[in-house]
């Protein structure tokens, strides 16, 4: 595929792509191993798009980021002069930062390395502010790391929110935001316009009138990410009401439901719904006052969240200060702590995962006993029949090949039939011998039709006999 530039650089694209999603497609550039091509489908090449990639070719933050933001270098046209997509810098990650939130961890990341991801995603987003862009979409899936080198690199930039005029309600909008990144006064405002409009409802962050995305509301999914990275992966917004224990809880919900409830975790009357987050005060005072600036005090003033710089600075102090654990290296506390917060915090999750039982299955299917068909009388002296190839014995193994004649059949069922009327006759013998043992008792006090109980005919009862036969007859 052959595309051209703005300035009419050529550029060979490669025959295949080399990734691709739901708005186009990247290729490589033959000869050009510095830069990619990101193609949209015909359906997403818009005119808006094409005017803002075009205005963030010719206004792109500092040099000293441009290798870590896929950034628009160029826009792409095809040999009608239909616009295609734009070239970016081939950027050098390994993961995603998502993977090293997950607990427990799957990779062998340290405590430091987590710090220093942090600030490299403060000097990014501090630059592209500076250059007056808003990210928007702060998510994990939206930024690469390298777990060799520690770079961080912003993705999809083509979604960044752009301002152009805000008092007649003109931008090039973010029009998506993962749940669980965007800032209460943003889901306020979308929610007011969608209960006036509803139909906009699929379409909030492209519909509700200006300010959505700010500066402040990267701030807020920038604390985010800073606290899942410093709190072993974990949303600050899964707190629960201190007084409840983990079980009698109520759920602190998930994504944006739980930022609407202002459920962070260390308000006040709150905690940490899972056991594997540490206390905050295992953190440095001046980075336990930025969390609260940036879910606290910055819920009712925007303004109050920290900012990039901010992060950085006080990320790189508690950097200097921290110890490494002598039980396990990746983790790493500040100095004067009596115990590793870390390992505390793994050994509550192991006891707490160690008391959840789940069900069980079956190491081998049941397989359904046969149904063994009636023997009509002309079939009496049949040979005998395979019942199953493989059946399920008491103790869960399998006997093969087992085979049942159908004469021994016959003989069980008359057996069993014999054995049944015999009991029911001696059920019947065993009441009347009940009764008449009764009756035999007390025959004695009978006289005339009516029963006397006096002296001369208690005198007369035999005891010892009469228990023999009340005995006998029970």
């Amino acid at each position: 595929m052959q595309l051209y530039g703005l300035w009419g650089q050529n550029y060979q694209l490669e025959q295949k792509p080399f990734s691709s999603g739901g708005e186009g497609e990247i290729y490589r550039i033959v000869g050009n191993n510095n830069s990619v091509v990101k193609v949209y489908l015909k359906s997403n090449a818009s005119r808006e798009l094409e005017n803002k990639i075009k205005l963030m070719v010719n206004r792109p933050p500092s040099s000293s980021v441009f290798n870590q933001v896929a950034w628009p270098i160029d826009a792409v046209y095809d040999s009608a002069n239909v616009f295609r997509g734009f070239v970016m810098p081939k950027l050098d990650i390994t993961s995603e930062l998502s993977e090293v939130y997950v607990y427990p961890p799957k990779t062998r990341i340290t405590y430091k390395q987590k710090l220093i991801l942090a600030q490299n995603i403060c000097v990014v987003i501090h630059e592209v502010h500076k250059a007056g862009y808003v990210f928007g979409d702060f998510n994990p899936r939206n930024i690469g790391i390298n777990l060799n080198t520690g770079t961080v690199a912003f993705l999809d930039t083509d979604s960044y929110h752009i301002v152009i005029d805000r008092d007649v309600n003109i931008a090039y909008r973010c029009k998506v935001c993962a749940p669980g990144y965007a800032a209460p006064e943003l889901l306020s405002k979308c929610s007011y316009h969608i209960s006036a409009h509803p139909e906009d409802k699929q379409q909030a962050y492209a519909r509700t009138p200006l300010d959505t995305f700010t500066e402040h509301t990267d701030n807020f999914a920038l604390a985010i990410h800073i606290f899942k990275l410093l709190m072993n992966g974990f949303t600050p917004f899964n707190g629960i009401p201190e007084k409840h224990s983990v079980l009698s809880a109520p759920s602190p919900g998930l994504g944006d439901v739980a930022v609407r409830r202002d459920n962070y975790c260390f308000k006040k009357g709150n905690k940490p719904l899972s056991v594997a987050v540490p206390p905050l005060n295992v953190l440095p005072k001046d980075v336990q006052s930025l969390f609260s600036r940036a879910f606290i005090e910055g819920r009712d003033n925007p303004e109050k969240r920290p900012n990039a710089m901010e992060w950085y600075k006080a990320l790189l102090v508690y950097e200097n200060s921290i110890v490494t654990c002598n039980k396990n290296p990746v983790h790493m506390y500040i100095k004067g702590l009596r115990k590793c917060p870390w390992c505390e915090a793994d050994d509550r999750y192991n006891v707490s995962i160690a008391q959840q039982i789940q069900q069980r299955t079956f190491a081998n299917p049941v397989t359904p006993s046969p149904v063994v068909p009636v023997v009509s009388p002309a079939n009496t002296n049949a040979s005998t029949r395979n019942v199953s190839p493989t059946r399920l014995n008491t103790y869960g193994t399998t006997t093969t090949g087992i085979t049942v004649s159908t004469s021994s059949q016959k003989q069980c069922v008359n057996s069993d039939r014999i054995k049944e009327k015999l009991g029911r006759f001696f059920n019947v013998i065993g009441w009347l011998a009940f009764v008449c043992s009764i009756i035999y008792i007390f025959m004695p006090l009978v006289s005339g039709g009516s029963i006397h109980l006096d002296e001369t005919y208690i005198y007369k009862i035999d005891v010892t006999k009469d228990a023999i036969i009340a005995s006998i007859g029970v």
